[in-house]
């Protein structure tokens, strides 16, 4: 059970008067003042045995306070708050829900306070005056019970305290531990001084630190779920990135998770990350038949809506905002291509795929892996066990930190304002006008990881340079697209590699050849046993290059349908040739006109494709 962090519910060490009527505590004697029937004071909870025979105050167990009623913002699943100290000194607290009094007289309420360690005297009489206790006891204090970390109204719920100022006092409630590991070791100075200033020249640590400050941003700017799958070769480095992204939440042993857990299990722990920072190990791990269906529920930010035993829906389902960092040496495409998978855009916009390593010559991969300066550590294997062994020693600082800036009156009404700058200068530098809407939906990603970079930056978080940050999200994000193929959309991707490796394949088995001037072919040339239509060869020249060939493919609309649009829809594969130029069209019509060899006088509607048109030089890409 978690502590309720509100200081209004501290404990005052003074007894507390637990009579039903509100009236004074009475003394410590075998007489009773009306009504009055318990007392709390530091020696346990008293009730007074009204039997004419006894007339006795009766211990029931040790000091246990009622503190507040409980209830959720919707006013459902009421309890009472209580507090006491375990067998061992601990102070302990459980909100206790009414449902658990009427079931078997509150036998379950005794055991649970039994396991948490309470002593309560062993007597027989003990449970029913403890149940009434328990029960009668209308303090006027109330909490807000919440279930996830993250922000609630204008206070943001850590596993340990409330950051802000509530309307109500906040009790973060779960029948289990928090999977979400926060912890604070070391000072923030020494972070920023051995940990922090080893981002700068590195793009892709500074992006994963940038990362870690952007979840929650998210719920302030409305923003969907953001995920980075950093993929690259073994021994690169890829999991010091992700630890060092977790030394600004808490410890590197403790705070990551792993992809190895059903996708039930993966609700639960996005749940508990939410409005901060998941991370996810291996990806390799995953089941390859689930892991499109989760990539897509992690990134849609809600769990399976679920019955109750009734049939109904249930109340509670899972609901989160993360940005979660994944590593592994496969994407999430050769991920899913073991299991028979075909991956969809949607995919791959909720899990961005960013190359472990920057470097295009092979020797400084080999030494640097994913740095691009080792600080003088002597190659980036000494770096990342400089940093592997320093995040042990100091992490959990940062964020807090962080969220206690962002919280500032002064900047909080005005910090989505900020944010829509530096994101709007990024969409600036790394876009063009040609960019498709999933390259568009990328950047904007991008450019929030940028854009908490900044702030961290300029509210003393980080110890880095302004601009920084912002230049390290691009370099991520042209990888990104570079590795991608350009600004257009996946599916238009697609369409073009399925055309090019079609004619690649099946360009001269499938396409009866056709050199001639006339509607004539080559008689003496194999025959083509399943044709989709004509090869026709034409010559170039050009001053500069020389003579050279050009081959133009006539395939028939039926061929076009069920061959080069399999799977989509052939207007939609024509129109996709015709934006690139590798179709010639017929005024507005897709198809072109041609006298083909053996179809008579009249010309005849087919799609002509421009193969050159398939393959942008190398100058075209770079500019991709």
């Amino acid at each position: 059970m978690k502590k309720t962090t509100a200081d209004s519910l501290k404990p005052t060490g003074k007894p507390q008067s637990a009579s039903t009527n509100g009236r004074k505590k009475p003394g410590n004697s075998k007489s009773k003042e009306e009504g009055a029937r318990y007392r709390v004071d530091q020696s346990g909870v008293w009730w007074f045995d009204a039997n004419p025979k006894v007339s006795l105050w009766k211990r029931l167990c040790d000091w246990l306070e009622v503190v507040a009623q409980s209830r959720t913002d919707a006013g459902r699943e009421w309890g009472a708050l209580v507090r006491f100290k375990d067998r061992d000194g601990v102070d302990r607290e459980w909100n206790i829900p009414y449902e658990l009094f009427g079931s078997d007289g509150g036998t379950e309420v005794v055991k649970k306070l039994l396991s948490m360690g309470l002593k309560i005297e062993s007597d027989r009489y003990v449970r029913r005056p403890l149940i009434e206790y328990l029960m009668g006891s209308d303090v006027s204090s109330r909490v807000t019970l919440v279930n996830k970390m993250g922000w609630h109204g204008n206070a943001f719920m850590l596993p340990d305290r409330v950051l802000g100022t509530p309307a109500e006092p906040l009790h973060y409630y779960s029948d289990a531990p928090s999977v979400c590991r926060m912890a604070e070791k070391g000072e923030l100075a020494d972070w920023q001084e051995k940990v922090a200033s080893m981002a700068k020249g590195n793009d892709l640590v500074m992006f994963a630190i940038s990362a870690a400050f952007a979840a929650p941003l998210l719920d302030l700017i409305g923003a969907e779920t953001c995920g980075f799958h950093f993929v690259g070769d073994s021994s690169l480095g890829k999991s010091t990135l992700l630890k060092v992204a977790a030394s600004v939440y808490g410890g590197p042993a403790e705070y990551p998770r792993t992809w190895r857990a059903t996708d039930n299990a993966l609700e639960a722990t996005a749940a508990a990350h939410s409005d901060c920072l998941l991370i996810l190990d291996e990806i390799g791990q995953c089941d390859p038949r689930i892991i499109g269906e989760t990539v897509y529920m992690l990134g849609n930010g809600q769990g399976k809506a679920r019955a109750n035993d009734r049939g109904g829906a249930r109340d509670i389902q899972h609901r989160w905002r993360v940005v979660f960092l994944s590593s592994g040496e496969r994407t999430l495409l050769d991920h899913m291509t073991d299991a028979g998978k075909k991956p969809q855009a949607g995919m791959e916009m909720r899990l961005l795929t960013v190359p472990a390593c920057l470097h295009e010559n092979e020797q400084d991969r080999k030494r640097l892996g994913i740095y691009q300066t080792d600080h003088n550590y002597n190659g980036g294997a000494a770096l990342s066990d400089h940093l592997n062994s320093t995040v042990a020693e100091l992490h959990g600082t940062a964020f807090p930190a962080f969220l206690q800036a962002l919280l500032e009156p002064s900047r909080f009404a005005s910090v989505a304002e900020r944010i829509r700058t530096i994101r709007l200068r990024f969409m600036a530098d790394c876009l063009t006008d040609k960019a498709s809407g999933q390259a568009r939906r990328a950047a904007d990603k991008f450019s929030l990881v940028a854009a908490a970079g900044e702030l961290a930056t300029e509210w003393g978080v980080t110890s880095w340079e302004p601009g920084e940050a912002l230049g390290a999200a691009v370099s991520c994000f042209v990888a990104w697209l570079h590795r991608r193929g350009g600004e257009g959309s996946h599916e238009e991707r697609e369409i073009i590699d399925a055309v090019r490796y079609l004619l690649e394949v099946y360009g001269e088995s499938r396409f009866t050849r056709w050199d001639s001037e006339d509607s004539r072919i080559d008689d003496h040339a194999p025959r083509t046993m399943e044709r989709w239509g004509f090869r026709r060869t034409l010559e170039q020249n050009s001053q500069l290059d020389g003579k050279s060939t050009e081959s133009l493919f006539y395939v028939f609309p039926g061929a076009f349908k069920e061959s080069f649009a399999k799977g989509h829809d052939p207007k939609r594969v024509a129109r996709v040739l015709a934006d690139l130029g590798a179709l010639e069209c017929d005024g507005e019509r897709l198809q072109g006109r041609a006298r083909l060899p053996g179809m008579g006088m009249k010309q005849t509607r087919c799609y002509i494709i421009k193969a050159a048109a398939l393959y942008p030089d190398a100058q075209a890409k770079q500019a991709a």
